[in-house]
């Protein structure tokens, strides 16, 4: 018995889901300072690096007399300047001194690299990767442009690890041999190479250690070992080259703090403050004692506090609803001098008449603010009270001067100067503004450069919105730049074939393209595109600040791409397997273009690449015979991929006149569920059948066509069966 058919699978599947949870948390300082005195502190940054030195025998070593290659000396220069770092890596190599952790293989290529870092970074993470690799490709004549991609591929698979690493890609060394003018040429590829990387997002730069070799004209022998390795002189020039690339973008800053709690007598705030005469201490805060109904020029600025990314004062107990909506922040001045400084103030402000509750953004000129405002925006938080703080977090990108406010704790906006009218000066100030004729008071004054070292907050109400046959819709609530406040610079998405723990997630794939995130709280909608149709896939986010940081992994969701429109196989191929997608008997293979069964009794095949199918159909083969047409048919909710499932099998019976639904356990036709005469008509050679599901929560059924005219409606109430598979 042989039968000859050709099926068409068309789908019609979408899986949706929608959750949402909001969950706000009040983040607020918890203030130490007791004593009535100021602070003003210098702290070196604690950041460490950690630098991973990737490549093959020149990172690891030969030809030094120390076996360490550029390691140690790049060590006692970064040691030297102070910056924090820790050499990391599976292999131990080098003496002389401490830190001899790299990843230097001897004798690899950039594709044995290129397949092994995802590896490497998650038994030893880094964040930053010293990448030099290619003189082996070229000793096996690899060939330039191969060796360039896969380099590339190194870079790809480091930003799919993790997108905030840095990498530094240097050019080849030198050499002695006749591999020299292909040296030149992949060299001259890698410019072009770190620019197309950078515009995709890697932070990636190039290090030109092959034209500081060459300035030396007796670099053949005052810095080679042999033809390829350095001597313990050339590891030293590039331990330099390194050390100046890293220092460039890592040299030790200083963070400075200011800290005033006003707890003295007064009236006046002292040496470390240029202020208005009005601006004194009264009962331990600082009160703008003026009659004047005016902003103008009532300043208080900290002389000593220069570019400020942080600040923020307490609410007094001297103050009352007025007073409070009449205090602000005086940031970005170009001078401590009240009497000139230009600049902006931002402040909280609810109007007591029509309760109307904003935040302000004003440019000031000469201590005094210009209207109209720059911009107000609907508060987010309520109107301050006594002992709340209010904050101002400044940034500036491409889209202006950026000021983060936050009061009592809770999110209250972003205001933006688009045209960056000031702040644009290389010495910059902050201090508090304070309309006269009030009641205020303005307590626990605090001012810091440091950069953003809070993380953004967890995203805990992910779920799949929903799909389509070649991506997944991700819904969830925006998390803050810092915890819940302010609004984060990217997100880390990864999806998965497998399930994705905090453990595995940077060894997930990394999801490109997505926009930007929104402001904290808002409902986000991501995209994620290039996925399989009919497969399910894991997925997992992470919220990235403007500082690196990056939040905690967040709940993983799972979701299943749509099947493709449609699939058409016409077994216009050789044979005999039926080819990749397709689990079937072992009697069943393609014979000149057609499916034939050349075994006994019934056997399956079915088609493992297309789930839930709504519309399948055959073509019995122009040479079909009409008894084994006979006895085949289409196999439908099959439960799995194999070729003894379980499900239905719908068949069209000459003979008897009638078409069938069969029950298959185990690939084998065990009992009719329905059955009917059949209004189709005879089949024979070339007859299309197709089958359309019904399926509803009451029962399966099947409609039946045959040469597109109806041949019977088939129905089983008990829902047997309920695979994804059909054949």
């Amino acid at each position: 018995m042989s039968a000859s058919w050709i099926p068409s699978l068309v789908s019609a599947f979408a899986h949706l889901r929608k959750t949402r949870s909001e969950k706000y948390h009040p983040v607020r300082r918890q203030w130490r300072l007791t004593l009535a005195a100021i602070l003003l502190c210098a702290v070196a940054a604690h950041a460490q690096l950690k630098i991973m030195p990737l490549g093959d025998s020149i990172t690891d070593g030969d030809g030094s007399s120390n076996a360490a290659a550029y390691r140690s000396g790049l060590y006692t220069r970064l040691t030297n300047e102070g910056i924090a770092f820790d050499f990391v890596g599976s292999l131990n190599g080098g003496t002389g001194f401490p830190d001899t952790q790299h990843e230097g293989h001897g004798g690899y290529r950039a594709d044995l690299v290129r397949d092994n870092v995802k590896s490497y970074l998650q038994k030893n993470p880094a964040n930053l990767v010293l990448l030099l690799i290619g003189t082996n490709d070229l000793n096996q004549n690899q060939g330039v442009t191969s060796t360039r991609n896969e380099i590339g591929e190194i870079i790809d698979n480091i930003f799919q690890f993790n997108g905030l690493i840095e990498i530094y890609l240097a050019t080849l060394l030198p050499r002695k041999d006749s591999h020299q003018s292909e040296i030149e040429e992949l060299n001259a590829l890698l410019p072009d190479l770190v620019l197309t990387k950078r515009s995709q997002g890697v932070k990636i730069f190039l290090v030109d250690l092959n034209t500081r070799f060459l300035a030396d004209p007796n670099w053949q022998t005052a810095r080679m070992f042999d033809t390829v390795h350095p001597n313990d002189a050339g590891y030293d020039v590039i331990a330099q080259v390194w050390f100046e690339e890293i220092r460039k973008n890592h040299a030790p800053q200083v963070v400075r703090e200011f800290q005033d709690n006003f707890n003295r007598t007064g009236p006046g705030l002292g040496a470390k403050w240029a202020f208005n005469s009005a601006m004194q201490i009264k009962n331990n805060e600082l009160v703008n004692t003026s009659t004047v109904d005016a902003w103008d020029r009532f300043l208080a600025i900290p002389k000593e506090m220069t570019n400020p990314r942080i600040i923020e004062f307490k609410y007094g107990a001297n103050s009352d609803a007025v007073g409070r909506a009449f205090t602000g922040l005086a940031v970005m001045l170009n001078s401590a001098d009240p009497n000139t400084a230009d600049g902006y103030l931002v402040f909280h402000n609810v109007n007591s008449s029509t309760g109307e509750n904003t935040i302000r953004l004003h440019e000031l000129r000469e201590g005094v603010p210009v209207n109209p405002a720059i911009q107000i925006e609907p508060a987010r938080a309520p109107a301050p009270a006594v002992g709340e703080v209010f904050r101002v977090e400044i940034a500036t990108d491409s889209d202006g001067h950026k000021f983060t406010v936050t009061t009592g704790g809770v999110f209250d906006g972003v205001l933006i100067d688009p045209l960056k009218r000031q702040g644009n000066e290389g010495l910059l100030y902050a201090g508090v503004q304070i309309n006269g004729a009030t009641n205020n008071g303005v307590d626990d004054f605090f001012a810091t450069t440091a950069s953003d070292l809070a993380a953004p907050g967890a995203i805990t109400d992910l779920s799949v919105l929903g799909t389509s046959s070649a991506g997944v819709t991700l819904q969830f609530t925006a998390p803050g730049d810092d915890g819940n406040i302010g609004q984060c610079t990217s997100y880390d998405v990864r999806y998965s074939t497998t399930a994705i723990t905090a453990t595995n997630f940077n060894l997930a794939a990394r999801a490109l393209g997505l926009k930007p995130p929104s402001l904290v709280g808002t409902l986000e909608n991501l995209e994620v595109s290039g996925l399989q149709g009919g497969t399910t896939y894991y997925f997992a986010v992470k919220a990235v600040d403007d500082g690196g940081n990056t939040g905690t992994i967040s709940n993983v969701v799972q979701g299943t791409t749509a099947l493709l429109a449609a699939l058409t196989d016409n077994f216009e191929r050789p044979g005999p397997a039926l080819g990749e997608g397709w689990v079937a008997g072992a009697g069943v293979a393609i014979v000149n273009g057609a499916v034939h069964n050349n075994g006994s009794g019934y056997q399956a095949a079915v088609l493992s690449t297309r789930r839930d199918p709504r519309e399948v159909s055959l073509t019995w083969a122009p040479t079909a015979v009409l008894g084994p047409i006979n006895e085949s048919g289409i196999l439908v909710m099959a439960s799995n991929a194999t070729s003894r499932p379980n499900g239905y099998f719908i068949q069209h019976n000459n003979s008897s006149g009638k078409t069938i639904l069969w029950r298959v356990e185990n690939g084998t036709l065990t009992n009719q569920i329905d059955s009917g005469n059949s209004f189709g008509g005879q089949i024979g050679p070339g007859a299309i059948m197709r089958v359309e599901y019904n399926l509803t929560e009451q029962f399966n059924s099947f409609t039946v066509f045959v040469n597109g005219s109806f041949d019977r409606e088939l129905t089983d109430p008990q829902k047997l069966e309920n695979g994804p598979y059909a054949g």
